[in-house]
């Protein structure tokens, strides 16, 4: 882990970070969790940014796997609603469905190897 060598080689979280910090707002970066897969994934981003020391907000969060994309909205909603952001990017990992969620419109989707992701701008209800 001191040299990031346990998540470098299948992944690529130094390009996913430099796509997430070319927009202003705050990040949420949120994945479906089933094992320590999703673990390892959402890790070696959170260790690249400490690595490059970036000053960009990001949050990190897990959802357990759903069967229904409306399941998950319903609970990204949830988690939306605590997180006291005017503006938000949300970046889902591999979910593999875009979804309707309540204050977010779908921007685009980006693929950097080993993560599969739909971003969405977020302003807040409030």
């Amino acid at each position: 882990m001191v040299n990031n060598l346990g998540y470098k080689k299948p992944y690529a979280p130094d390009n996913l970070l430099a796509n997430i910090q070319k927009n202003p707002p705050p990040a949420l970066i949120l994945t479906p969790y089933k094992s320590t897969i999703q673990i390892g994934e959402i890790m070696a981003i959170a260790w690249e940014k400490y690595r490059q020391s970036s000053s960009k907000k990001l949050l990190f969060a897990f959802i357990p796997i759903r069967d229904t994309p409306d399941l998950y909205e319903k609970d990204i909603e949830a988690l939306l609603a605590i997180t006291n952001l005017e503006n938000l990017q949300l970046w889902t990992i591999n979910f593999f469905d875009t979804l309707t969620i309540e204050g977010c419109e779908f921007s685009r989707r980006n693929s950097e190897r080993g993560y599969y992701s739909e971003i969405y701008k977020c302003t807040s209800q409030a």
